[in-house]
């Protein structure tokens, strides 16, 4: 090979060395686009952002009207490519440093800006998403005459950089700041709540003449039942002022408690029935005493001590008898009558009611008596009978 061919293998060589080296650079670059002199991403070329460029401003230009201002666009070269940007992060980022204004629909509390919606249609979006964010917080199913006051809707101009790219997110925002704010702008709305809730079951008496009276049997026991309370209700800045009964549905119905009640006077059966009417001890008996009949039975006790009703019945006498004192006399039917002499002082009047183990009296030394005790009769059709007989 000739030295003159060597050398032109050598040229070509070199010539392709530089063509490869050169197409490596060129092909490796990137862009970094810089918007007023921030970094708002990285491109593989200008024909990219070119391309991107015209997509934002297609947006704005349908979002938007009277859109003014000027923005300074530097694509810098890289010759070492670096990661490429996505093209959402581009254009949030475009958003954020822009220096755009545009015309749009501010939304104010009192003159305070809570930020910028595109127009109406998506301020009524927004004040939806209020609505189901109260649903949410108070766990409504529905909300009825929804109201915000203090909030107005009016055109202003704003810089694009204040203005939330998507539509969703600027709802978001307005219902957000409208919640935060509800104590300035009163929210009130009304629904319609449920709330579940027991019956309490009722308790009935029933009488039966086959049962003495002074006894109870429970035939039934009561079981709580079950019901669903419609309300509605008046609720403002988050808290109910008023709440007005609808309806309510049983779910489940409450059992009542049924308590029989003996009605059958034991007076007739000359069964023992009685209380004794004093904690003393008894001092003396019924019958014979001294010569002369005692028609009932003594029973000990200190001045003051309480004198208890012996069963259930009427007051057909309070007052002072001869030999008796101070006497109460209490009517309990079927002829049958109860005395409480001596007494020191007299609690009930005539005509009261009374039930066993009720304070009438208090024992006493009045009348014909040799110190402090409770004489205690019993009568049937007003002849004196035994106490003991009578008592439990």
């Amino acid at each position: 090979m000739s030295k003159k061919s060597k050398k032109y293998i050598s040229i070509g060589f070199i010539a392709i060395c530089v063509c490869l080296l050169y197409y490596n650079i060129l092909s490796n670059k990137s862009y970094e686009v810089l918007l007023n002199g921030n970094s708002i991403g990285i491109v593989k070329n200008k024909k990219t952002y070119t391309k991107l460029e015209k997509k934002i401003n297609e947006g704005i230009d349908r979002r938007f009207t009277n859109k003014n201002g000027k923005d300074t666009i530097v694509l810098k070269m890289n010759l070492k490519r670096r990661g490429l940007s996505c093209e959402e992060s581009i254009i949030n980022n475009f958003f954020k440093n822009t220096n755009m204004t545009v015309e749009t629909y501010g939304v104010f509390c009192k003159e305070e800006y809570l930020g910028s919606l595109d127009n109406e249609k998506e301020y009524n979006l927004a004040k939806e998403e209020v609505k189901n964010k109260y649903k949410e917080i108070l766990k409504l199913k529905s909300i009825n005459d929804f109201k915000i006051d203090n909030v107005k809707l009016k055109k202003c101009r704003v810089p694009l950089s204040k203005i939330c790219i998507d539509k969703k997110a600027s709802r978001e925002k307005i219902a957000k700041a409208i919640l935060n704010k509800h104590k300035l702008i009163n929210v009130e709305f009304t629904s319609v709540v449920e709330e579940r809730k027991e019956i309490m079951p009722s308790t009935v008496m029933k009488a039966s003449d086959q049962m003495l009276k002074g006894k109870r049997e429970i035939k039934q026991q009561g079981e709580k039942g079950l019901k669903d309370v419609y309300s509605k209700v008046t609720v403002k800045n988050e808290k109910i002022v008023n709440r007005q009964f609808i309806g309510e549905k049983v779910i489940k119905s409450s059992k009542d408690k049924i308590i029989v009640v003996g009605s059958k006077n034991p007076a007739v059966l000359g069964a023992t029935c009685f209380s004794k009417p004093s904690r003393g001890s008894i001092s003396s008996g019924f019958g014979m005493r001294w010569g002369r009949m005692h028609n009932g039975i003594d029973i000990a006790s200190a001045i003051g001590s309480p004198i208890y009703a012996a069963y259930a019945g009427t007051i057909t006498f309070s007052g002072w008898q001869d030999g008796y004192g101070k006497i109460v006399i209490i009517d309990h039917g079927n002829g049958l009558e109860t005395r409480y002499a001596h007494c020191n002082e007299l609690l009930v009047k005539v005509g009261d009611k009374v039930e066993e183990n009720n304070i009438i009296a208090k024992v006493g030394n009045t009348g014909r008596s040799t110190g402090p005790h409770l004489h205690f009769e019993v009568r049937k059709n007003g002849t004196p009978i035994n106490p003991i007989e009578y008592l439990k």
